[in-house]
């Protein structure tokens, strides 16, 4: 990706291309919500659909994880969990759009990049408010 150019570059193109995955096609969208309805029969099927979940947050995650090797990105950055919410967040906009009849990739894309502004936002140095918060997190797992 790294010849893409700079990071909001990178950034860009790889929410472009899981925007467009998710929203270009209203036949694509309901062949996918089709067949997690009856994923449930279907082990088959429901390993492809985890399947495809599992590499596209391992490129959301390769993404970041060279973000934060070029220092582009604060070390204290949780890719593997900003890679897992960006894959649902990417998942919901074809939710929304059988909730809704339609979203618009413009749309999509916005709120796919208001998050991106927020990562790109963020400070060098951890805050203590986030340290607080993955302090509960921890506290709520163990």
């Amino acid at each position: 990706m790294a010849e893409l150019g700079p990071f909001t570059d990178r950034l860009r193109a790889a929410i472009d291309f899981a925007v467009d995955s998710a929203v270009s096609d209203v036949n694509e969208r309901s062949v996918r919500a089709h067949a997690w309805m009856i994923a449930g029969e279907s082990p088959d099927l429901r390993q492809i659909l985890r399947d495809r979940r599992t590499e596209m947050v391992a490129f959301s995650r390769f993404v970041l994880q060279e973000a934060l090797v070029r220092g582009e990105l604060p070390g204290w950055i949780d890719a593997d969990s900003i890679a897992s919410a960006f894959v649902t967040l990417i998942d919901g906009f074809a939710v929304r759009a059988m909730e809704t009849g339609s979203i618009s990739i413009d749309d999509a894309r916005r709120e796919a990049y208001a998050l991106l502004e927020l990562l790109i936002a963020a400070p060098a140095s951890l805050l203590a408010a986030v340290a607080e918060i993955r302090t509960r997190r921890a506290d709520r797992t163990a």
